[in-house]
């Protein structure tokens, strides 16, 4: 081979490796991210996801592209998230599940502490006690006396067997020794229906889908399962307050990737989320709903995980709750 030759593949050698380099370390994100709810639209996963997409999609000067995955408890959609490239382009909108449904299901398809890198907290909402507004109790504590009273039990309504507002009630079942029988429910609007017409006597849902129901008059709050009082429902104490410790519950939203995505891209996930929550046009959104935005690192998130995880795994085991 001559010398002009072997001068001209070292040129084309250095302009492949030069091009490689300069692919391989093009800035993230360089195309639309999938961020996947595992719940229907219009719910309040999949409104907060689209927010929270929408200003990270500002910050990071790129699309953020909502996609529902519904069914099995949250389990689809997860699966389908856990079982993508880990590149950064296909995240999961975290919900409460991921912290049960080892406990709940026999098989997910995935596993909820291997299969997903946390990212952040992005939003919390505190749970609501509520009883239908002919309710004779005004106060928690007049409705636990008077439910003591009732050796059949009163009847607690939910979002569906296995969901945070079914497991809330369960854990009440505990602290207060009290005998309710739980209904299951295809979501909780429909259980929502039944409680203000009377046909349940107790629900524990998340403010935000109770909120419109209570300003309506339909509904009645009697605590708020949080550790300070909301300015939605100023008036309404705290379960603290109302006489029943620990018993703080609420839904939580949050962002994870894929086992495997690199540090550096969960890195610029993470501080692009902070950016985002902070902007003053999301946080007005969620002011009127009850939905507080609530940052974190990715270390502080998966404690929050591993602590929940423990928490309601001891709920479910005591009360041999299964679902297929």
């Amino acid at each position: 081979m001559n010398i002009k030759m072997k001068s001209f593949i070292k040129r084309i050698a250095g302009v492949l490796i030069a091009f490689g380099i300069s692919t391989n370390a093009a800035a993230y994100p360089d195309k639309p991210i999938n961020l996947v709810v595992v719940f229907g639209a219009g719910g309040t996963s999949d409104v907060v996801a689209r927010q929270v997409g929408q200003s990270l999609s500002e910050v990071l000067k790129s699309e953020v592209v909502v996609l529902n995955r519904p069914g099995a408890g949250g389990n689809v959609g997860a699966t389908f998230v856990a079982k993508s490239v880990a590149d950064g382009y296909t995240l999961l909108a975290g919900f409460p599940g991921l912290t049960t449904n080892a406990a709940l299901y026999q098989k997910l398809g995935y596993d909820p502490e291997k299969d997903f890198v946390p990212i952040s907290l992005v939003a919390s909402a505190p749970n609501v006690i509520v009883v239908p507004a002919t309710s004779t109790a005004t106060t928690l504590k007049e409705f636990i006396a008077q439910a003591g009273q009732k050796p059949a039990g009163l009847s607690f309504g939910s979002a569906g067997a296995g969901s945070s507002s079914h497991l809330a009630g369960e854990l009440l079942k505990e602290i207060t020794g009290l005998n309710f029988t739980h209904v299951a429910y295809k979501g909780g609007t429909p259980a929502l229906v039944d409680l203000a017409s009377g046909r349940l006597d107790l629900m524990i849902i998340p403010l935000p889908e109770a909120i419109n129901l209570i300003n309506s008059g339909k509904i009645k709050p009697l605590a708020l399962a949080s550790d300070r009082r909301s300015k939605l429902i100023p008036n309404v104490p705290t379960t603290r307050e109302a006489g029943l410790n620990d018993f703080v519950v609420g839904s939580w939203y949050g962002l994870l990737a894929p086992r495997g995505t690199p540090d550096k891209v969960v890195a610029a996930l993470s501080n692009a989320t902070s950016k985002a929550l902070k902007s003053e046009g999301i946080n007005k959104n969620f002011d009127a709903s009850g939905i507080e935005m609530v940052a974190s690192t990715p270390d502080e998130f998966r404690k929050f995980l591993a602590d929940e995880t423990k928490r309601w795994q001891a709920v479910i085991e005591k009360n041999k709750i299964r679902l297929d």
